[in-house]
């Protein structure tokens, strides 16, 4: 009996083992793949911009650590490459970021160790803040380990797992580490800053790799060993405080390979027990009684439960790291369609800006009879890159809407009016709507553009012949919908739902999946750009609502559209003085910092009969107010140069005088917002570039009319 009982011992203890041991591995196993794509989303994103600086790295750094709460590196460095070894080079990339580098804290670069000729590959920005000292200026080129690895990734385009090392913040004493390294493409910061390709590392410690790590069982010694790349394999005792003459219970058991791509980390790990008197009590008690054994017996089964539980708690730990890791790699691919969606801007807008320049440079050479019809056709090329923006705005959520209380039974009668001029006699239009539909406080403009794309959409899948319904009815969305749809965000209220539906085509499920990926489409290029469904879903995303699709192939498509509901209330009216035929009087300080836009809108200002003063940024505009100049209106750019940005000035306004209106112009509807100053728009008027000319006398004119 003595001897079954210490067997159970020691069974049990090597059970807690192996346990301990698997907690380590899926720990690494998580810990290098998180790192790994966090390196691979930093990456993305550093390729795709147009200029980098170490504010702009720490921006990046944060945003890709918002998805996860596991920062097992020590630091993040962007490395470039210069494989001539041309210190001047790199001279002349730190000097043109100097500033750059004052205004993030950063101190005065110099590569360390002395550069002695070879490959350079210099560490010139690195986060977290609290490690730019130690690393900045680091030339990476100098260790073969680094170096080899580096070269590495930029061969295969994949991370990879450096040698031991010690790194630059460490004392010469410290533990090795390794790093991980990932590739990235040229970005360039402005001019004369031109970054190279390099890498992106993220050097590891074993004290940060298994920070979360908490040992199980606290009499058993757990020792790992992780193989790295080309160096010998880095070992790291997860109980430094053990006690000498533990007795080993596993010895070097293997795991399987954590493969990652472009490397595979070997794992292996032993454990020893730590005796404690406990562990002799059940031989002992076996001899004296029975009883005694089976009462211990019975408290070695209630101890095994509490350790289930213990293990249940990590798993579940684990299972919430994982899901973040999982987010990790939602932002990759929110990255890759951003390329896409980045590919196609430049597209289409590629095309606009070749008619307009090509029919502007026919008409230094061309007659007086035939200019008129390419004016019109560069005028009409610039609508579309307008309207093309517009859409662009309305897909990423930053339309300058005007919501209004909105009778949505009477704007569906409006649309299907209008609806019937658009669309061909071929298509039966049919309009209906729930009796006391709800109202909802949405942009009218923007609800009909939604439902103008849907239908011309809809027109295009039935070939110009078909039936097309346009119903409306009032919808409650509770919690237990959103299981279905788990990304659509939708807060459970009431909505008003408005369904387009057509008999055309319909759509398989691949097509589903990429219907509102900006610049996707069906149709041949010269028939559509892509951004009809896109514009539609970012216009009831922003309304606080969304899109909903359901299609089958030659049966047909209903495109839903949710809006939250409100109240019945009196609709909202809005009576504008229009501009009229009259000439405009009265004096204007036009604030511009783009010279070209500000002498288009000075003219056609002046065209009008307003007496125009246009000054390149809020700086002078300020100086003449305060030097006693008067004006009978501002109209100011938002985001230009020099100190005194638009919603400044306009503050300025505000207090100083009074009597003086405003009116703000923006290349993006939230520029305001993103510098500070968003509560200027609810009291301004805001016009969005590019300004129709007829747009822009009517609100001067209405401006200088109104003011007191």
């Amino acid at each position: 009996m003595t001897l079954i009982a210490t067997l159970y011992v020691w069974y049990e203890r090597r059970v807690e083992a192996l346990v301990e041991m698997e907690a380590a591995y899926s720990e690494l196993e998580l810990a290098l793949s998180s790192v790994a794509l966090r390196l691979s989303a930093m990456a993305s994103v550093i390729e795709r911009a147009d200029r980098m600086t170490p504010t702009d790295f720490a921006a990046i750094f944060e945003e890709t650590a918002e998805a996860t709460s596991r920062r097992h590196e020590r630091a993040i460095a962007l490395i470039p490459h210069f494989p001539d070894g041309t210190l001047a080079d790199v001279n002349s990339l730190t000097a043109a970021l100097a500033p750059a580098y004052r205004g993030a804290g950063y101190p005065d670069f110099k590569v360390f160790p002395p550069y002695g000729g070879g490959p350079l590959m210099p560490v010139i920005m690195a986060e977290p803040a609290g490690a730019r000292a130690g690393v900045v200026g680091f030339n990476f080129g100098s260790s073969p380990p680094r170096y080899a690895a580096a070269r590495r990734a930029m061969e295969t385009g994949a991370t990879t797992m450096s040698a031991p090392v010690v790194l630059s913040q460490d004392e010469p004493s410290a533990p090795a580490s390794f790093l991980l390294v990932h590739p990235h493409s040229t970005v360039r910061s402005g001019p004369g800053t031109e970054i190279p390709a390099g890498v992106i590392a993220a050097g590891l410690t074993p004290e940060s790799l298994f920070g979360y790590h908490v040992p199980l069982f606290d009499y058993i010694d757990l020792t790992v060993t992780i193989g790295i790349a080309e160096g010998a394999p880095l070992v790291v005792d997860l109980d430094p405080g053990s006690t000498p003459g533990a007795i080993p219970l596993l010895s070097d058991r293997r795991f399987a390979d954590i493969d990652l791509p472009g490397f595979s980390v070997p794992f292996g790990a032993s454990a020893a027990l730590r005796p404690r008197p406990i562990d002799l009590v059940p031989p002992l008690f076996a001899i004296a009684s029975s009883i005694l054994l089976l009462a211990l017996i019975a408290r070695q089964i209630g101890q095994r439960d509490r350790q289930r539980l213990a293990l249940e708690r990590a798993l579940a730990r684990k299972e919430i790291e994982l899901r973040a890791v999982e987010e990790t790699r939602s932002r990759a691919v929110r990255l890759e369609a951003l390329g896409r969606l980045v590919g196609g801007v430049a597209h289409d807008f590629n095309n606009i800006l070749s008619v307009v320049m090509g029919n502007l440079e026919l008409m230094a050479n061309t007659s007086p009879e035939e200019r008129p019809q390419l004016e019109s056709d560069a005028l009409s090329a610039a609508r579309r890159g307008a309207y093309l923006t517009k859409q662009l705005l309305a897909y990423g959520r930053r339309s300058h809407l005007r919501p209004v209380d909105l009778d949505v039974a009477a704007a569906l009668r409006e649309a299907a009016q209008m609806l019937r001029r658009v669309l061909p006699e071929s298509i039966e239009l049919t309009s209906s709507s729930e009796r006391a539909l709800w109202h909802s406080r949405v942009d009218p403009d923007g609800l009909q553009n939604a439902l103008l794309n849907l239908s011309l959409n809809a027109r295009d899948a039935m070939g110009g012949r078909g039936s097309l319904r346009i119903e409306a009815a009032n919808l409650r969305i509770t919690g237990e919908d959103s299981p279905e749809r788990p990304r659509e965000e939708l807060v459970p209220g009431r909505y008003v739902s408005i369904s387009v539906t057509d008999d055309g085509s319909g759509m398989d499920a691949a097509t589903m999946d990429r219907a509102f990926d900006p610049f996707f489409t069906t149709k041949h290029m010269t028939e559509g750009s892509g951004m009809g469904l896109p514009s539609v879903l970012g216009f009831c995303k922003q309304s606080g609502g969304t899109c909903r699709l359901s299609s089958e192939p030659g049966v047909g498509t209903t495109a839903q559209i949710l809006l939250p509901a409100i109240a019945p209330v009196q609709r909202e009216t809005a009576t504008a003085a229009g501009a009229g035929d009259a000439a405009g009087t009265g004096s204007i300080l036009l604030a511009e910092d783009e010279q070209a836009v500000g002498r288009v809108m000075m003219r056609q200002l002046e065209q009008a009969g307003f007496a125009v003063t246009l000054v390149g940024s809020g700086d002078e505009a300020l100086a003449l107010l305060e030097g006693g100049a008067r004006f009978d209106l501002l109209i100011t750019d938002i985001v230009m140069g020099g100190n005194v940005q638009g919603p400044d000035l306009a503050l300025r306004v505000e207090r100083d005088f009074p009597k003086m209106p405003v009116v703000l112009v923006s290349g993006y509807p939230r520029e305001a917002s993103l510098i500070g100053s968003g509560d200027v728009l609810s009291r301004h008027q805001l016009l969005s570039k590019p300004v129709p000319r007829a747009l822009l006398i009517a609100k001067a004119k209405e401006a200088i009319g109104r003011a007191p």
